[in-house]
């Protein structure tokens, strides 16, 4: 825990924008929260919506180092949505047309597909990506507003016709899988928090057992994140406040433990990740500072205060496999 805290925040942040060498610019820039997968300690994949909305992608292994910038063509005006299944790491991106697009890079070094593939449909936000075995499961807002979401294999693409979640959402959704379900969180058109899930993998149509809807609400897209043994949510709430709260199996069914306040705020949306026994939770302060916290896991124990990284970010900071990435104030994009 105090190891985690010093490798990520007792490093001078921004370098060329503080002048420190504690981390690293990977080059380039970006105008949206940069996007991160990868397994911890082997590679980490960056895909970045660049300054000139066009598509990057960055990779690090554990024995060459970072490579050079790939663009993958095409443009977006969003942070794209990337996902690794262990064979290949998928990349899903709004258009400029607002059109849905996919496009796969083979492990560990390539290539990429030579061409994007339309997913048809549209959405007005980031997609959201999950991986299960073979398959990629993609979510979306659609233009009026509904939930949407279909599926890739590796046998055979993607299913032709999308399934709809009824319901409607103004943001990103928010999916996790654990314990053989799919899990979705999104933030209603009222703001409210709403919850649902589903048994893996699904036999479409899929019967949607209907919507949980959870006290208080959000002005941001929810984060989820399961550990070892739970899976964990948390929100910006309509005070800018950061709010938590935990889906544990009671005995006979999953329930959700309550709320509560962490303390601090944020303007943005926050992100997890889950490292052994604990839960570690990123931020966007209100003063663009990029602050740190975690939870022990076996104790449910969140640390008491916030460690603030040296620096500022333009966009919510992003955290993955042991990797956290971010756009810097002067849009150039840092990793630690």
């Amino acid at each position: 825990m105090v190891v985690l805290s010093v490798l990520l925040c007792a490093s001078p942040f921004l370098t060329t924008v503080q002048g420190y060498d504690g981390w690293t610019s990977l080059g380039g820039s970006t105008l949206s929260s940069p996007a991160v997968t990868g397994i911890v300690g082997t590679r980490t994949d960056v895909v970045v919506r660049g300054a000139d909305n066009g598509i990057y992608h960055k990779y690090w292994k554990s024995a060459t180092g970072w490579s050079g910038w790939i663009s993958l063509g095409g443009a977006t005006n969003d942070q794209p949505a990337v996902a690794t299944d262990g064979v290949y790491v998928h990349v899903v991106v709004r258009g400029t047309d607002n059109r849905i697009y996919h496009k796969k890079f083979t492990l560990p070094d390539g290539p990429w597909d030579v061409a994007w593939t339309n997913v048809a449909g549209a959405t007005l936000s980031t997609p959201a990506l999950a991986t299960y075995s073979s398959y990629l499961y993609l979510f979306v807002r659609g233009t009026d507003n509904g939930i949407y979401y279909k599926y890739w294999t590796s046998g055979s693409g993607w299913i032709p016709s999308w399934g709809s979640v009824p319901g409607a959402t103004n943001d990103i959704p928010a999916v996790n899988i654990f314990m053989g379900n799919l899990r979705l969180v999104v933030r209603g058109t009222d703001n409210g928090i709403y919850y649902n899930h589903v048994s893996l993998p699904p036999i479409f149509p899929v019967s949607w057992p209907g919507w949980t809807k959870l006290p208080g609400a959000t002005i941001s897209p929810p984060t989820l994140e399961h550990d070892f043994q739970y899976v964990n949510l948390v929100v910006r709430g309509i005070d800018n406040g950061i709010y938590y709260n935990r889906l544990y199996w009671t005995g006979s069914e999953w329930g959700w433990t309550g709320w509560v306040n962490l303390g601090g705020a944020t303007i943005d949306r926050p992100d997890l990740w889950a490292s052994g026994s604990y839960l570690n939770l990123f931020v966007r302060g209100s003063d663009n500072g990029v602050y740190f916290k975690s939870m022990d896991a076996s104790t449910y124990q969140w640390d008491i205060s916030w460690m603030k990284c040296l620096g500022a970010t333009a966009s919510g900071p992003t955290i993955e496999a042991g990797t956290l990435v971010v756009r810097g104030m002067d849009n150039g994009i840092y990793v630690a």
